[in-house]
This record gives C-alpha cells, structure tokens and sequence, in this order.
C-alpha cells in the first residue's frame, strides 16, 4: 500500500477533479498497452528472428503440440493439408476462449497444465515460417452467466509481416478489437467447428514445405505411440499427390516377465489402410517413460532421419544423440531451442534441472538394458543402427563444456559395456543342406568385423567405388575369419563406434591381404583398391605376393614389371625358354594396378640371349674340367623341351617369312616329330633399326646346332634299315642343303657345319667334314671297293660321302690307283714275298689269295689296271693264279681234268664263269639233297604201303579187285617215272583208282619239296590225291634218317602218329597252277602240224611245304577211314560203270 504524503498547511492546492483522475489512469492504461504490444513486437521478431531451415518441421510439431493440448483425451483428429497455394492445419479440438485468442494475439502461452507439452512454449512464432499472416478459423466459447455460447469466425488474420514497431502494433491493436467484435456473431449451441490455421505458401516454398511434411509423417507412428491424446493425423500434400493417413488402432501392454513393473506396449496403427507396429518399453503401465524397440515399422526405419530424443513431440536436432534408441518421458525437460534433453553443464541456474534428467535417464537405460539381458532372443533385433554407440563423437559436436562431455563419455562407456555382451552379430551356420542364421555377441570371438581404418577407407570411396570395392574386400576378409552374414560395413562401423582397443575383434587389411594365396575373380578389383588408398596400398603390395603374373602367380610388387610391349603369344613361346627372366611381367589384365618399370623387347631379347647361352654350355659345349661330353636336351633334367624351343623358333614378325629360319624350322621340326606351325608376331615395339629377327636368331642358331648334335648321333640304321629311311634321308637332304647355301658369306656358320658330323658316308654312318680323310668317289668301282675291305679289313665306303651329298661341298676326289697301291703294298705283295720265301710250310690267307685272284682275272681282261701296277706287269698272271692255289685246289683241278672230258670240262669252264655261277651250283647241289633224302624215305614210305595194303586187303571185298602199288625195293623206289612219281598207287585191276605221296622231313631248314610231276598230277587227280606228311623231327616220332627197315618196322605205331595227310592239296594247287598244266596237257596231244601253229607251253614247277602246313593234316587213321569210305562207294559206282561201257 502506498501511504499519501501530508500537504503543507501552509499551502493550499487544488485537488484533481474526477474527470482528471480518470483521465490521467485511462492516459496510464493506454501507455501501458502500447509498451506491452510493443514487447509483442520484440517477442514476436526475436522469435522470428530465430527461425532455421529445420523450422519448418518444427511449426509443424508446434501445431500438432498445440491440437494435442486443446484436445480431449486420445481424441485428436488432425489433419494437415498443403494445396497449391496454402498449408492448412486443422483439428477438432476445444474451441478458443476470449483469452485463448488474446494470447494467441499477444503470443503468450496460456497452457500451465503440467500435462501439456506447452507449458514450454516453443512458441507458435515457428509457424510464421510458412508466413507471417495466418489467417484462423472456428469458434469461440463464451460464457456469461447461464449462457454458453460458441461464437465461429472465420480468417481471422494475424499478420506479422511488419518490420517497424509502430506498423506492427497498431496491426496488433486492430486484431485486438477485431477479437471483441466476435461477440456480436451470431452463435451456435454445438461446437462442431474445427480450428483451422491457414498460412498461404508462396510458389518458392511449396517443394520445401511438401519435403517438410514427408519428413513429418516419417515420425508420426513415434508421436502417436508417445501421445495418448492423438488419435487421428491426416497429412495430405495435395500438391504432389501424396496423402498419408494414422490412425491409432489398438494398443497391447504386457508385463515384462523379468519385471512385472516394466511393461511391453505393442501399439497398432492403420496407415493408409496398412497396420504397422511401434513396440515400446515403458516404466509402468501409464507409459511416464518410453523407449522405442525394435524393429522399426518399415518405411519408418531411417533412424538418421529420426530424432533419439522425443517430448511427446520430436526433439529436432537430438538424431545424433549417441543412440538410436527412441526416447521420451514426461519427466524430462527439454533445452530451449527444444532440441535436446538438459544435461550436465557448467551452469548453476541448470544443475536442478539436468540432474533431475539424468536420474531419469539412467533409470530409463536400466530398464531398457535390463530388458535385453533378460530376453536373449530379443538381442537378434538389435540391427546395426541399434547397437551403434557414438556419444563420445556427438559429444565433440554437440558438448558445450567438459561437465556435458564427461556425461557423454559416461554414456558411452555404458552403452558398450553392455553392447559388446550382446548377441546381435547374424553369421552363417551349415546346416543340413541349407545354412542358418545365427547370432552372437564380440566378446564371444566367433565373429569378427573389419577394422576400423580399413572401415575409413572403405567409407572415403565414392559410392561407385563402394560398389565396386566392398563386396570384394568382404570376401576376402571371409578367408580370414566368420563376419557377419550380412551389413558387413555397418556392423563393423558399429563395433568400432564402441571404441574399444581389443584388436581379436577386427580383421586388419594386413591379415586379409596375407590371406590371399591365388588368383580369383575378384582379385582385380581389390588390388585396384590398394592402389586407390595411396602408399598404404603400396606398401601392402610390397610386403605381401598379392600380384599375380603373366602365369598366375602371385608375387610381390617390387618383383614384377610390366611387359605391355609383349604380346601373350610372344610371351607363351618365350617362358620356356627363360621363365625366371619373363615370371616377372605382371598378368597383362593386372598392369593398371601396378606402377613398374617397363620390360621391352629388348630386355627379353637379352633375357633369351642369356638363357640359350646357359643352355649351350650345359647341353652342346664340351668341358674339359667336367669332363662332360655334349649332350641333347632330352637327357637333360629341368632343361627346356625342344618342342617348346621349336615353337619359339616358329614365330615371324611378317606373315610371309623368308630367309633361312623360314626355310629350315619346317625340316627341323621333321626331325623331332613336330608338326611345323608358323606363327605372326608382329614385332610392332621394336627398335627401328634393328633386325626384324633379332629377337630368335640365337635360340634358332642353337636349334641348328642341337639339331647338328642329333643328326650326328644316328645310327646307322637310320639310313639304311629304318621302316623310315628315305623320309629321313630327304629330310637330312632338305637340312644340310639349306644350311649350306647359308654358310657361303658366313665363316661363323661354315664353322659349325664343319663341328658336327651330318654328312652321311655310303653306308649311313654320319661324318665330319674332314678335308684329308672324308672324301668323294667318282671312279672306283664297287667291286674293287668290295675287294679293298676283304683285304684291308676296312670298308673304303665309310671313307666316301653318300653320293647325293658330295655337291654340298668342296670334296677331294677317291683316287683308284691310291686304293690299289694301299692293298698291294700293306697286303697282297708281303704276302706273295712271303709265302714264295716259306714255301710248302706256309699257312695260307684264303681271303688274300682269293682277293689276288680276282685281281689277276681282271687284270688277264684288261681290267682294273688303273689300280694295281704291280700286278698289271706281271707277265704271268697264269702261273701266279695256279701259284695261288691250295694243294686241295690243286688236288681238285687235276680231278677234274682226269674224270672229265674235254667237252664236260668246257662246260664245266663256262658255268664257272657265268655272273650267276654259284645259283647253278646250288641247284645242282639241291638235286643231290633231294636224291639222297628220297632215298632215306624209302623205309618210310614201304611202311606206309605195307599199312595200306593191309588195311584194304582185310576190311574191302575183293571183289573189287584192289590192289596197292608201291615200291619194295629202293632200286625201284629211286626211279621217278615209276608210278607216274607217286609213292603208292592204288588200282582196280590195271586201272589207278587213288595216288598217294609220301614225304618225311628230319628238320625244317628247307621246306618239304613236291617235284614237276608230283605237282602236276596232283592237280589232275585232285579228286583222288593225297599227300602224307611224316614229321621225324623232335616233335614228332624222332626215327633216325639212317634207320634200317626193321627199326621203321617196329616204330610204326609211332610213325602213323605223327603222320598227317592232306586230301585237299590238289584244290589248293588248282587255283594257281590248273590252266598252265591244262594247256601243257593239250600241247602234248597236238600233232606235229598242230605244233607248228601253235605256241608250246611246257613247265618245271615245284611246291615247297612249310612245317606250319606239313604238320596240319588229317591224322592217318582218319585217313584210312575216310580212304575205305572212298574205296568202298567203288563198289556201287564200278556195275554201273561197266554198264556204260
């Protein structure tokens, strides 16, 4: 109370009038009301002031915050509508009061229960955003003594759109009258008239508003779960034509088994005719505190986009908390900005407030934490996002001291102590034909994640190269150990959110690179990543074979280079040849990924240089220190297969080569078995001075070289008896022409021509070229070069090149009179002198003196006397050659000329010196074998008669009249015409009616021998003909030749055993022989005239019968069988026979 100050009684003033008095309070009201709208001005402009470009969303929330408020319980339906030209909100909450619009007028807060969220007042100037006139539409409810009344208006502006004070406030005193003039509208009884709020939206900021309201229905299903009051949302983009629904539905609470304080609420809403689900864990059955599980609704699953920290209403700007968990209690008080909880901070006036929320905040982990130890099969929802902790980045964020940074490291010590526990990891297990996923936590070491710093490299990729680049490094790190079965990166980036220095848990680009040990498909691709990481990359690619080369095997960096001037054809003929030298060219598909030195042409011409050169010493190079004597490839261990060096020698830098390689590797591939492929290499990277062959020419000259070795090594046989002979012989022709035609302006090649010895003699042997000792014959005779190697012991002919190479060099010539001098003087004249001074006692040299006679019977026709002088002036070449004889030849001459005449020694003079006079004494020789063996058969063939006879005489009717002829004494056995030269001839009276041939052999150095007749005749009587064969030789009866009459007698048993007959070997005689004997036949029948006009045909023919043949008969008593069978059906045919006759 004011107390009034006492006037002065000395002094008398006039008191105020009434008039005055009022007018000076209504003076006082006045200033007061403009000083309060002007604070309206200030409030209004800071607030507006303050707007961001995350206001949007949050005028949105103030809206529905307010709609909440003005609603009754879990009854708010709201709908928010953006047309092409305004945003409408609007709700069919309580309608305004006089003093509700006042303060929405004068933006004050009216709203002090505790229960609603606007008891903080973010303040409806966010909504100013989307514009500062707002026009407002519905009722407002009065009362005034019984009367309740609903007043509706519409468009009521609130425009703010003012930048001078003075302008704004008296906008602001008309909207305050205009506020009064609402009661002169006419009323209504029901308040059935929503609130809207329309703000127009000008055409720049449609696109923004429509994402704003996206964005907003995103976290709708969390605001519905969070606000009991909120029933219904509608969100209508009519601009883009999209219209979300939410509807609240049904909610589920369950108690918690672990704690029956704690509770599950499932929570159905509709959206879009579509039920989704948001579960949260509350601390009672009311809800004062939630928490958000998962899994989220999906399409409402971007927890990037969704704040962690929710007030019934979202905490904008609280996404990056440090968890994604979803939170809200009523206990909690939010910052100012309303964009976080309170928490700890270096401020007096706030650590009521933010302990209080800590408190809270603790107790909300425990429950939430709790949850999920008790409820292991939970812990498999934790997805990555879940389980992600990074309180402590967020804190370098969002920290405004140390007293809110240590909470935050609090926090996340918290979090991870119990993350790491968890079993949320998902990995593969096999199982029966499928795999399973199963869960675990970090701490149990069956899964692993991938490093962090491999993490940082793989999130610095663009997206592209994250495409790329993960799924490779993710499959191979599987070679090192379990990873998650899927999100790999996330749940790595996850575990190292957690911040722990325990390294078994990781898998480091070391140990993955180590892993590699071949090269797969997408070994590429990670090595391209290596490289993209700079020198880390680099140094991996050193340190570990990684790298594969042209031949797929992995090597380290530093060992490779890159050998794009070399083709893949080139290289694949070159490896053989130097493989350690080109091991080093990076596969050609992998040169991008290496920076190396470049191996060119020349290298590797250098490189195949060398190799051929260490291939020489060891193969064609004699040692004399190793003693070691030049060898083939092919007897050379690790060494290079000629057929690889041939390949390589194939290839022309022209499609059409010429010149000598050209002309030779076809014949050098002959000689190896190798079929010649010519192949075009284009030498495009080769210097362009140099050779276009100078890249094979040494391994090709080492070709021909080895080649030489080769040829030199052949036997004989090679020339001379191979099936193969004269192939080989026209390739050995091909080979040593070319070459030689190369030597002529090439000492170098004339050199190694003159190494090796490819030259054939005349009898296959492969020589050197030696001027003095390998010569050329033109003149010496055959005969004389045969006689020259029976009296010297060697053949002249290994001294004489093959006749069809003596043009490919320069050959002295044979001379004739230096080989008859050799063997006059080293052979045949000693020993004349010699055997002269000895005498009769001297042993005598067949070989030389029938060497002496062959010379003195040329020489005695003027021949050969070019060769020998010594015995071409001899004047008694005579006496020489009886000189020259035996006393046996001697002997045998004076035998020859007492029991022979004159006439039969001329004869005898004749055969002897015919060119075929040793066949005619063979012959004749042969007749006497033929006699003396026909008359060792005689006893044979008498036993076999005297069998005969006996068997027809007792088993065949004599009527028949049979009888057996045979020979019974040799005298008549040895005469040929006897019996028409058949053994045994049996008849019916004087007529033959079967022929039968006997023949014994005692060995088989000669086949069996049929004469002329006995050919001729068994042809002619084919059909009654046999020829037995009598085997006496070891196996067979084993009777002596010299064996008397009585010894065959009584090994007749054994005799028949081991005799085969052949009654078919007239018709096998027949095809061959039976014209010519029918023509000889009718020859012998013409008459002399006939003779005279005809050509005589008459033949000597002979049947040789091999042991094969000769012991493959029938058996003889088979014989006599099928003989009586023969004989007997005589006995039918003979009566009629006669009758014809």
């Amino acid at each position: 109370m004011f107390s009034s100050i006492k006037p002065n009684t000395t002094t008398k003033m006039p008191a105020l009038s009434e008039e005055e008095k009022v007018q000076v309070i209504e003076r006082n009201e006045q200033e007061k009301h403009w000083d309060d709208l002007r604070e309206v001005f200030r409030k209004v402009s800071q607030g507006i002031a303050r707007n961001n470009k995350r206001s949007g969303e949050r005028a949105i929330w103030e809206l529905l915050q307010n709609a909440g408020d003005v609603c009754g319980e879990g009854d708010a339906d709201i709908e928010l509508v953006l047309t092409t030209s305004d945003l409408i909100f609007k709700h069919h909450g309580r309608a305004f009061t006089l003093k509700t619009l006042e303060d929405l007028i004068r933006q004050r807060s009216s709203k002090d229960d505790k229960t609603k969220v606007g008891r903080f007042g973010t303040g409806f100037m966010t909504t100013h955003v989307f514009n500062r006139k707002v026009f407002v539409s519905g009722s407002c409810h009065v009362e005034q003594g019984n009367k309740k009344l609903f007043l509706p208006f519409e468009n009521f502006c609130l425009n703010r759109d003012f930048d001078e004070c003075e302008d704004f406030i008296q906008e602001l005193d008309q909207a305050l009258k205009n506020m009064k003039d609402i009661l002169s509208h006419d009323y209504i009884e029901k308040d059935d008239v929503p609130t809207i709020f329309r703000y127009p939206v000008p055409g720049d900021k449609l696109q923004h508003i429509s994402e704003q309201l996206e964005v907003t229905s995103l976290l709708m299903p969390y605001v519905l779960a969070f606000n009991d009051s909120i029933k219904k949302c509608v969100i209508d983009i009519q601009c883009s034509e999209k219209k979300f629904s939410f509807v609240k539905q049904d909610e589920k609470n369950t108690p918690c088994a672990h704690d029956s304080n704690i509770w599950l609420c499932e929570t159905t809403i509709d959206f879009s005719g579509h039920p989704i689900v948001v579960n949260t864990l509350r601390n009672d059955k009311e809800g004062t505190d939630r928490i958000v599980l998962p899994p989220l609704p999906e399409g409402f699953d971007d927890v990037s986009k969704i704040p962690s920290q929710f007030l019934f209403f979202p905490l904008l700007g609280s996404e990056d908390f440090g968890t994604h968990f979803i939170l809200h209690s009523s206990r909690l008080t939010p910052t100012e900005p309303r964009d976080s909880y309170e928490l700890p901070k270096d401020n007096d006036n706030l650590t009521k407030v933010y302990k209080e929320n800590v408190r809270v905040l603790s107790e909300m982990f425990n429950m939430l934490f709790g949850y999920y130890s008790h409820n292991p099969e939970q812990q498999k929802n934790l997805t990555e996002q879940f389980s992600l902790v990074n309180f402590t980045t967020s804190s370098r964020k969002r920290a405004a001291d140390d007293e809110e940074r240590r909470y935050y490291e609090e926090l996340q010590k918290r979090f991870v102590g119990e993350m790491k526990s968890l079993s949320m990891l998902p990995y593969l297990v096999k199982g029966e034909g499928k795999e399973i996923v199963h869960y675990t936590s970090i701490e149990a070491g069956v899964v692993k994640v991938l490093d962090p710093n491999l993490c940082k490299l793989i999130k610095n990729l663009t997206d592209e190269q994250q495409t790329q680049f993960l799924s490779v490094i993710e499959n191979y790190a599987q070679q090192v150990a379990t990873l998650p079965c899927r999100d790999i990166l996330q749940w790595s980036e996850v575990v190292a959110s957690w911040g722990e220095a325990n390294t078994s848990w990781y898998i480091t680009l070391d140990q993955i690179c180590a892993s590699i040990q071949d090269k797969g498909q997408e070994l590429h691709d990670f090595l391209l990543f290596l490289k993209g990481i700079g020198q880390d990359g680099t140094d991996l690619m050193k340190r570990y074979p990684l790298i594969p080369n042209r031949e797929g095997k992995l090597c380290k960096l530093d060992y490779l280079r890159v050998g794009g001037a070399i083709p893949e054809q080139l290289y694949t003929i070159a490896r053989p040849i130097a493989p350690q030298k080109v091991d080093v060219l990076v596969d050609i598909s992998f040169e991008d990924v290496c920076d190396r030195t470049e191996y060119t042409m020349a290298n590797l011409r250098d490189d195949i240089g060398s190799s051929i050169d260490r291939l020489r010493k060891q193969t064609l190079e004699y040692s004399e220190s190793l003693k070691s004597q030049p060898r083939l490839l092919a007897a050379c261990e690790n060494a290079i297969k000629v057929e690889e060096l041939i390949a390589f020698c194939s290839a022309f830098p022209t499609e059409k080569p010429t010149g000598l390689r050209a002309d030779l590797m076809p014949v050098i591939a002959e000689f190896y078995d190798t079929k010649f492929a010519s192949i075009y290499i284009p030498n495009e990277k080769i210097e362009v001075d140099a050779q276009e062959d100078y890249l094979y020419i040494r391994a090709f000259n080492y070709l021909v070289e080895h080649t030489m070795c080769k040829i030199s090594r052949m036997p004989h046989t090679w020339l001379t008896e191979d099936e193969n002979r004269e192939l080989n012989r026209n390739r050995l022709l091909q080979f040593v022409e070319l070459y030689v035609q190369s030597t002529e302006k090439n000492q170098g090649k004339m050199e190694r021509l003159k190494k090796w010895a490819i030259f054939p003699n005349q009898v296959g042997h492969m020589c050197l070229l030696n001027d003095e000792c390998f010569l050329k014959n033109e003149t010496v005779e055959d005969d004389v070069a045969d006689l020259y190697e029976e009296v010297m012991g060697k053949n002249l002919r290994e001294t004489w090149v093959a006749d069809d190479f003596k043009g490919f060099y320069h050959f002295k010539e044979q001379s004739p009179k230096a080989v008859g001098k050799e063997m006059e003087d080293e052979k045949l004249r000693p020993y004349l002198e010699e055997k002269r001074k000895v005498g009769a006692k001297f042993s005598t040299n067949e070989k030389l003196e029938k060497a002496m006679l062959i010379i003195v019977n040329h020489l005695e026709k003027k021949e050969w006397e070019e060769y020998f002088d010594y015995f071409a002036l001899d004047s008694n070449l005579r006496n020489i050659s009886y000189e020259l004889g035996t006393q046996e030849q001697k002997d045998a001459l004076y035998h020859i000329k007492i029991n022979t005449t004159k006439d039969s020694l001329d004869s005898l003079v004749k055969i002897t010196s015919k060119p075929n006079a040793m066949a005619i004494l063979a012959k004749a020789e042969r007749e006497v074998e033929l006699e003396q063996e026909h008359e060792r058969q005689f006893n044979f063939t008498f036993a076999i008669g005297t069998l005969i006879e006996s068997e027809i005489r007792n088993t065949i009717d004599a009527a028949l009249n049979l009888n057996v002829v045979y020979r019974k004494t040799l005298e008549n056995y040895t005469a040929t015409n006897e019996q028409n030269g058949q053994d045994i001839v049996i008849k019916r009276g004087e007529e033959p009616v079967y022929y039968i041939e006997c023949k014994t052999k005692w060995n088989f150095n000669k086949p069996a021998y049929m004469s002329s007749q006995q050919v001729k005749q068994a042809v002619r009587k084919r059909e009654c003909y046999a020829l037995c064969c009598i085997d006496c030789t070891k196996d067979g009866c084993k009777i002596s030749p010299d064996a008397k009459i009585e010894r065959v007698e009584a090994a007749s048993e054994d005799i028949i055993n081991h005799t085969y007959v052949h009654t078919d070997i007239g018709h096998r005689l027949k095809v061959p022989l039976e014209s010519l004997i029918n023509e000889e036949d009718s020859e012998a029948k013409r008459n002399d005239n006939d003779k005279n006009n005809h050509i005589g045909i008459s033949s000597s023919l002979s049947c040789s019968i091999p042991r094969y043949v000769f012991v493959r008969g029938r058996k003889f008593k088979d014989f006599l069988e099928y003989l009586k069978d023969y004989l007997t059906k005589l006995e039918d045919e003979y009566p009629k026979k006669q009758d014809r006759l």
